[in-house]
């Protein structure tokens, strides 16, 4: 069904055509697709098993709000023998009416995979950008208060080695923030490097890695001996939990419909910690 032929209502749910369906280029806040092409190897064997996009129609044209990542999934099956002619669940909903809003909206009506920590950060700032305060940007996008706080004060897009670091995974953002409380913004990524022992976007051959030499990926790394002692008093129960957490803030998920795939990074010490406690 292409926009022309619908009885255009908020909140109804139509089958559009994969050539209808548009996006507004500059107000997607995704940056990781995640793995597209096993997503649309699924949508080849599996039809379409996915919420619906949402978006609002404009020009004859359905303009995806949320579900990017869907709609990308569809064209490269499409591009691998997938037969969507019967068109992609769209819902329909009312444009925001300030650009602002239409950000907010992706993360808070979301329902694919999730937004990374790092994605949720730089949404934060761009909403504060347009004079919201915290609570505004936290009711708004459903984000954690507390976060809301930490991505402000802690996350400078303007430091792109340490935004790099965190695309990349090769630390964490809860990490960062913790270090930049420590030493501030400006210095963060100086701190990183101290810790490292070594630039962590230095590119050096395969050979010359020395085993033991890892970005930093953990809290424990900024443990000082005096803390250390007081977690040996700490609960298995309680390093569990915290362990847990850790790894669900920094997990990424892939939504195949009934199928969910957890990814997650942990660092061989936190790994060894995780088997011990577990034993």
């Amino acid at each position: 069904m292409g926009v022309k032929e619908l009885s255009i209502k908020s909140g109804s749910i139509y089958y559009i055509g994969l050539d209808s369906i548009s996006i507004e280029e500059g107000w997607n806040i995704r940056e990781d697709y995640g793995d597209i092409e096993s997503f649309a190897q699924y949508i080849l064997d599996n039809g379409i098993n996915f919420p619906p996009l949402v978006g609002y129609v404009e020009n004859d044209r359905f303009i995806v709000q949320e579900g990017h990542r869907r709609r990308l999934a569809c064209l490269r099956a499409v591009e691998l023998g997938a037969d969507i002619s019967e068109g992609l669940p769209c819902r329909i909903a009312p444009k925001a009416s300030s650009p602002e809003e239409r950000i907010a909206q992706q993360i808070s009506s979301n329902e694919g995979k999730n937004y990374t920590p790092l994605e949720k950060a730089l949404v934060c700032k761009r909403l504060a950008s347009f004079n919201w305060d915290p609570k505004k940007i936290s009711t708004s996008t459903n984000v954690n208060l507390g976060q809301v706080y930490n991505y402000l004060n802690y996350i400078a897009p303007q430091s792109i080695n340490v935004i790099n670091l965190i695309r990349q995974k090769k630390i964490s953002i809860s990490v960062v923030i913790d270090i930049a409380k420590e030493v501030g913004i400006k210095k963060t990524y100086e701190r990183i490097s101290e810790l490292n022992g070594t630039d962590p976007l230095a590119v050096v051959d395969d050979e010359e890695i020395k085993e033991g030499t890892n970005v930093i990926t953990s809290l424990g790394d900024l443990e000082t001996p005096k803390k250390e002692k007081k977690i040996k008093n700490i609960s298995k129960e309680s390093k569990l939990k915290t362990l847990g957490r850790s790894i669900i803030n920094e997990s990424s998920e892939e939504d195949f419909g009934e199928l969910v795939t957890v990814t997650f990074f942990i660092t061989k010490a936190e790994w060894k910690l995780f088997s011990d406690l577990v034993r």
